[in-house]
């Protein structure tokens, strides 16, 4: 059986998870993390997006570390690699509610001494932080190092990584209601989104913009963005987003007194 590229079935993926686990085993890690990299895009998006299986990636993730211990360093060559493995880690345990253990992977990023760049993810570790650290209620921090990621991104090619962290800092200041600072860098976020890709932040931080907007008092721009993120992510089969811009879009209709309308959006 080939390993598919953007699998649709979980029954479509027992190819890839031999090959990695074969090649863990055999110790060969570089060459497993190659095959992972070289389908990561569209089997991560499949298990983590669309599936949400993050107990039995973690499981798979675990085969590149030191006894399958997540609080070491992955048997990888170089910096990217490393990391790659530390924010997927981190990111399953933040979904799992477990956002104390997914601080402390994204940390082990720090231990390596490294500047945080494009080449080495070490950007995505350092919006990881701040975006768990808002999870955990710690604003001031959570502030400090999305304000160091936004700055780094500055210099930085990679336009995903700027509208994450641009869109995540929006977030953070908007919960400290810090509102005008908020609406500048989701303006700003927007703004690279639709000069580069046609559309502004979209998913789950789109989910954020639109609540945003609507407890702000701009409920019509919230739900119209809120209409296009759901259609948007009904398109990727991303049903965690789904489900967000569903909620929203009920809270709408509650308090517009579309009493019907909202309980269709809920249930």
């Amino acid at each position: 059986m080939s390993i598919p590229e953007n699998p649709t079935r979980l029954e479509d993926l027992p190819p890839f998870f031999d090959v990695i686990y074969c090649r863990c085993r055999a110790r060969k890690f570089d060459e497993a993390i190659t095959i992972f990299q070289s389908y990561g895009n569209g089997i991560r998006e499949s298990l983590i997006y669309r599936f949400g299986v993050y107990e039995f990636f973690l499981s798979l993730i675990r085969e590149f570390f030191p006894n399958r211990n997540l609080n070491t360093l992955p048997f990888v060559t170089g910096l990217k690699n490393q990391n790659t493995l530390l924010n997927l880690v981190s990111y399953c345990l933040r979904r799992l509610g477990r956002l104390v253990e997914a601080k402390k992977v994204s940390l082990q990023f720090l231990s390596t001494q490294a500047e945080p760049n494009e080449d080495n993810e070490g950007i995505l570790t350092y919006q990881s932080l701040g975006v768990i650290d808002t999870d955990l209620g710690n604003l001031p921090e959570a502030k400090n190092i999305l304000s160091q990621a936004a700055e780094i991104v500055q210099n930085t090619q990679g336009t995903q990584n700027k509208i994450r962290a641009f869109a995540s800092l929006g977030w953070v200041c908007f919960l400290r209601g810090e509102i005008e600072l908020a609406r500048k860098y989701y303006n700003q976020a927007n703004q690279i989104g639709y000069q580069t890709r046609g559309y502004g932040v979209f998913s789950m931080l789109g989910g954020q913009y639109a609540t945003f907007l609507l407890m702000t008092g701009n409920v019509q721009d919230s739900q119209r963005y809120t209409e296009d993120n759901l259609a948007r992510c009904i398109e990727k089969h991303w049903p965690e987003a789904v489900s967000y811009c569903k909620c929203l879009l009920g809270d709408i209709a509650v308090m517009e007194t579309r009493l019907i309308e909202a309980r269709n959006f809920y249930f």
